[in-house]
């Protein structure tokens, strides 16, 4: 039996871990799932030290560690240390990952990782700038891994929207619950949405809320609940508020639907499905809210553009798609798997636990454990250059 065990913390990393520990249990004849830790505002760092827990890791295949920042470097250390001083003679591939839209430039995300026997990534732009600064920095082999945007694999169909009249056109806003941060930002989008909503009577306007006003078991919390702002405004008939896993939802729009948002990796998910998307571009091009990704897409949108016109004339670029969405299938779970098979094979070939990865933060991550991992002053440079060239280039085709 396999048996893949996982260490994650909030709502969209435990759902990826959750997929992704699914999809690579579809390639065994048997397997087991479970959740080692599954943390909320604070991480445990303890729940490593028991016999118990010992025991769990000594029967793992497959550990998958879905955290934040600096939370997988330290659980990828505590676990190395553990198999490292034991006298276990195997112990499980570790694989970690980024739940979302990852702004690659931020190369401490990526060394936060490293350590791990297989990093997954999203996009061939991910998988492209990791490699070349792994490259840059003479790491002996590369972990990245190009997974891409991971599907729900329950066939599964529950018509969503079938409690709601119908209406001609179902335009849905995924909320963001960091983008915008301000409440002017908040309360200018709900205020665009009752305008849409009172030029539009015959459109359900559907807000997909991250959570409920007050929950707290959600990746990042909510300054300001749309829900709260949208009291402040008159109530309409054709404004509905929605809660709960997206892929019923996104089961159930057709091709005439939209989706609205900012910056969120759901744009991503509807756009391999060919959901006509919007990603709204009033507050600019901003890396903090994740619209940098989206230049050169064809899909930015300001809300008083929205129309039956301007919705149907959305059509991505497919030089962008190739980039983000639409590289070879060879990359996918099928090829994880055949790599997780090739390190079991060879870890029983050794006959001890096979050898860790590399790790190129201290204990602390506070410095390089060798000075051969520090990038040069010019590529620092290069690197900030890249991570703003998006909001340059976006700047400046508003003038063409």
């Amino acid at each position: 039996m396999t048996n893949i065990l996982i260490i994650s913390d909030t709502d969209s990393r435990i759902k990826w871990s959750r997929m992704l520990a699914e999809s690579l249990s579809n390639y065994y004849s048997t397997s087991s799932v479970r959740f080692m830790y599954r943390g909320n505002e604070s991480y445990d760092f303890s729940i490593l030290d028991s016999k118990k827990s010992w025991n769990k890791l000594q029967d793992a295949n497959i550990l998958i560690i879905a955290l934040g920042g600096g939370a997988n470097h330290k659980y990828i250390r505590r676990v190395r240390d553990i198999f490292e001083l034991s006298k276990f003679s195997r112990r499980p591939i570790i694989i970690t990952g980024y739940n979302g839209i990852t702004d690659p430039y931020n190369i401490h995300s990526l060394n936060c990782r490293l350590g791990s026997d297989i990093v997954c990534v999203n996009t061939l732009f991910d998988y492209e700038v990791f490699n070349d600064y792994l490259k840059k920095l003479d790491y002996k082999q590369s972990p990245i891994h190009l997974l891409g945007f991971l599907q729900n694999t329950s066939t599964a169909t529950i018509k969503f929207f079938a409690k709601y009249e119908p209406y001609e056109r179902k335009v849905v806003f995924i909320v963001q619950p960091d983008v915008p941060k301000s409440l002017t930002e908040r309360f200018y989008i709900i205020e665009k949405l009752v305008e849409l909503a009172k030029k539009y009577p015959s459109w359900g306007i559907f807000i997909k809320a991250r959570s409920q006003v007050g929950e707290n078991n959600v990746t990042h919390q909510e300054s300001h609940h749309y829900e709260i702002i949208y009291k402040l405004f008159k109530q309409l008939d054709n404004i509905h508020f929605i809660y709960g896993d997206m892929l019923p939802i996104l089961d159930s729009l057709e091709n005439t639907d939209l989706v609205l948002s900012i910056g969120s990796t759901v744009i991503m998910h509807c756009l391999k499905r060919g959901i006509h998307v919007g990603v709204i571009s009033d507050f600019g091009v901003r890396v903090d809210y994740g619209t940098e990704h989206f230049v050169g897409s064809n899909i930015f949108i300001e809300f008083d553009e929205i129309s039956n016109l301007t919705i149907q004339r959305l059509i991505p670029n497919q030089k962008w798609m190739n980039k983000y969405i639409n590289f070879n299938d060879d990359f996918t779970t099928s090829n994880l798997y055949k790599k997780i098979e090739v390190l079991f094979e060879k870890q029983e070939f050794l006959g001890n636990i096979l050898p860790f990865p590399e790790m190129i933060y201290d204990d602390c991550f506070a410095k390089y454990l060798s000075s051969r991992y520090s990038l040069k002053k010019s590529e620092r440079i290069k690197f900030k250059f890249l991570k703003n060239y998006p909001i340059l280039s976006g700047f400046l085709t508003r003038f063409k």
